[in-house]
């Protein structure tokens, strides 16, 4: 379910039932099984033309096959069509994926964190539209940025959650998908790196003191004056 109120729900796939609605980092998540499960909308209402962010929280339970966590794409040319997507390689590291145009040559950021380790990691990617610029972010950090021509369509975008349109052998993800972000504007590291904390670690987010105390003895009076001029004399 969209939570923004711009109403782009997505659809399950495969075999997913309400028992793949679980407990996640926050709140509920989804769990999928490796196999045929998706979440899939059609037409997402965000500007096919310029910048975007994607978030996701993910907790992986196999290793050694790649994955897809979220991918933006143009259903029109699944397999060799634009697309921006973030996945898991075959060593476990995140990717975050940018194709411009059709037939054209990806741009890949890979990090050399091991994500199989039964924990949750955040995990965020960026396309900047004006310079084509991908980068990726594991655990609010930046893992480095190559720059690519954007990613462009002529439809509006289809957003997959644990796989994606194509035949390339779908790229099923398997653990626990949380937390969802899509913006179509280019985050900054800041804002990505205070998301992560406020998500990890709500409770040393924000850290509040003791009100500190005025030093000094209180004075016993004040005076002004005396006042010269149109005033007259001490007040």
């Amino acid at each position: 379910i969209d939570s923004t109120g711009n109403d782009n729900d997505g659809t399950s796939q495969g075999s997913m039932t309400s028992e793949d609605l679980v407990d996640g980092k926050i709140g509920k998540a989804l769990d999928f099984d490796g196999s045929n499960n998706s979440i899939r909308r059609a037409g997402l209402s965000l500007s096919t033309r310029g910048s975007f962010t994607l978030e996701a929280i993910v907790k992986l339970s196999q290793s050694g096959v790649k994955q897809r966590l979220v991918t933006l794409e143009d259903a029109t040319a699944p397999d060799n069509g634009p697309q921006f997507f973030i996945r898991i390689d075959t060593s476990n590291f995140a990717q975050v994926f940018s194709r411009g145009h059709e037939n054209d040559t990806f741009a890949i950021v890979t990090d050399d964190v091991d994500l199989n380790d039964a924990t949750y990691h955040f995990i965020a990617g960026t396309i900047n539209g004006d310079i084509g610029k991908a980068e990726l972010f594991v655990a609010g950090v930046s893992q480095g940025s190559v720059t690519q021509s954007q990613f462009t369509s002529d439809t509006m975008p289809d957003i997959v959650l644990g796989s994606f349109l194509g035949d390339l052998n779908e790229q099923f993800l398997k653990g626990v998908i949380d937390e969802v972000r899509i913006s179509n504007i280019i985050r900054s590291a800041e804002w990505i790196k205070a998301s992560r904390n406020n998500q990890f670690s709500p409770g040393t987010f924000v850290i509040e003191g003791t009100p500190a105390t005025p030093g000094g003895a209180a004075p016993t009076s004040i005076f002004y004056g005396p006042l010269v001029g149109p005033f007259g004399g001490p007040i």
